[in-house]
């Protein structure tokens, strides 16, 4: 999820921020409010946007390697194999009672992949569950 830290430190989400920064540029537009600033510098807000990454753990009862198998194809065929937002997938325990570990840019881009994901499951008799849901604070690579 991005969000952009202001001077003040109120973080605003992106959508928030430029809905902000439109209204601080209309009202400087139509005289309500005044910024002082030297006349030889340029106007400009300094805002810092940051990525944060989130990991998604579930643990479905019953969930078999086999219906594993079949959601991924499934997932293939509707187009959402690879989705995006995701950068990393994991399936992993024992064949009887698999666990997926996912790590999503945002969790808009998560919620967007359930959206095929969840009828997908449904369709074979499987329930996700509740995720375990946790921001990452370090992805190393290799």
């Amino acid at each position: 999820m991005s969000f952009v830290v202001l001077p003040a430190g109120i973080m605003y989400s992106a959508g928030e921020t430029q809905l902000f920064v439109e209204k601080i540029q209309l009202m400087v537009k139509r005289k309500m409010l005044y910024i002082p600033y030297p006349k030889n510098k340029t106007l400009f807000f300094n805002l810092k946007t940051t990525t944060m990454s989130f990991v998604l753990t579930f643990k479905p009862s019953g969930f078999t390697a086999a219906k594993y198998d079949e959601v991924i194809k499934k997932l293939n065929a509707a187009g959402a194999g690879a989705p995006k937002g995701r950068s990393h997938h994991v399936c992993y325990g024992d064949p009887n009672s698999v666990q997926v570990t996912d790590v999503w840019d945002s969790m808009e881009d998560f919620q967007a992949f359930g959206q095929t994901l969840l009828p997908i499951m449904h369709s074979m008799g499987a329930d996700p569950g509740q995720p375990e849901i946790q921001q990452v604070h370090n992805i190393i690579k290799g």
